[in-house]
């Protein structure tokens, strides 16, 4: 699937995958999105510096969110400037968990890859999100 963007217009595309519902009734699903890198800078150092702020501008989105707790966060440094956080949160009664991976990928985007599951699903369905992480490609 491909369409022109307008100039002066924001390609803000996303690709959606879902699972079938599981016993909740809810569907695992993995999105990946792409989002303007604010700030400036190319040097590993300032990407990196980059990504971290646009993860806490994700963080105090979250923050908002019943039940939000963070399980873990890797932040994006100058030779690894990728950051990754687990996190749950509560969609009305049921806890559900979420694999946030975000990714540099041209001087002024980064992509933005979640996988959310029912809580208890998710160590299950982990194998198949890594597999199709592994497949995505950057255009």
């Amino acid at each position: 699937m491909e369409i022109a963007c307008a100039e002066g217009w924001a390609d803000r595309s996303m690709l959606v995958l879902t699972a079938p519902p599981g016993a909740s009734g809810i569907a695992a699903n993995l999105v990946v999105t792409r989002d303007v890198l604010a700030g400036g800078g190319q040097a590993p150092a300032d990407i990196a510096r980059r990504i971290e702020a646009h993860v806490e501008g994700e963080i105090t989105r979250w923050k908002g969110k019943p039940g939000y707790a963070e399980l873990m966060r890797r932040h994006a440094t100058p030779d690894l400037p990728t950051a990754e956080m687990r996190l749950v949160w509560t969609d009305g009664a049921e806890p559900l968990a979420q694999w946030l991976s975000f990714l540099p990928a041209a001087p002024d985007t980064v992509v933005i890859a979640a996988a959310t599951a029912p809580r208890g699903d998710m160590a299950a369905l982990e194998p198949q999100f890594h597999a199709m992480l592994e497949t995505l490609r950057l255009t």
